[in-house]
């Protein structure tokens, strides 16, 4: 697996150009492990409750799936990341 560098939840809370370039360069390290946790880790910055939620996916489930230890449902990742983030107040 895959180290890449520690993840700063604080910098892509609201910054879309840098979500894309986590998910990116994630993605182009050819290892589904390293993507999904880079996918959780992005789910986690924006609130892993409310993700769930816009994704009608059980929250606990959702934090086992996106762990990077096991292959989530393509469908469940799909759902991730079209969930739109609830914007702070």
């Amino acid at each position: 697996m895959s180290k890449g560098p520690a993840f700063d939840a604080a910098k892509y809370r609201n910054n879309p150009k840098m979500i894309a370039k986590y998910l990116n360069d994630a993605l182009a390290t050819d290892e589904s492990a390293f993507a999904t946790r880079a996918i959780g880790n992005l789910a986690r910055a924006h609130g892993m409750g409310a993700i769930a939620d816009k994704a009608n996916v059980d929250r606990a489930g959702l934090y086992r799936s996106l762990r990077g230890d096991m292959d989530p449902a393509f469908g469940t990742l799909l759902k991730v990341l079209t969930a739109e983030p609830v914007p702070e107040i």
